[in-house]
């Protein structure tokens, strides 16, 4: 990655750790909570030869826990690209 590449990452990160930070933020990953705890009550719930119920509540759940895994990637990447500039101008 070119300096400025890891800049633009670190940045990056930072706005998405402010966004997870914020109220709007918080919210979203309250929403998220819910919609997992949710899609796994029903999955438990589901008659198990309803195979179409099934599959739309693990899709629910896989989409959930997707969505929280790519915002926490994007903080994930910031660090590691601060870190990596870091590393290139303390040598």
């Amino acid at each position: 990655m070119t300096n400025d590449d890891l800049i633009d990452a670190a940045e990056l990160g930072e706005q998405a750790k402010r966004f997870l930070d914020s109220d709007v933020g918080l919210s979203i990953l309250r929403e998220i909570e819910h919609d997992e705890a949710e899609a796994v009550a029903r999955l438990a719930d589901t008659d198990p030869t309803k195979t179409g119920e099934i599959m739309k509540w693990q899709v629910e759940l896989k989409a959930a826990q997707k969505l929280r895994a790519k915002l926490r990637l994007l903080v994930t990447i910031g660090e590691n690209a601060k870190q990596a500039w870091k590393a290139q101008h303390d040598s």
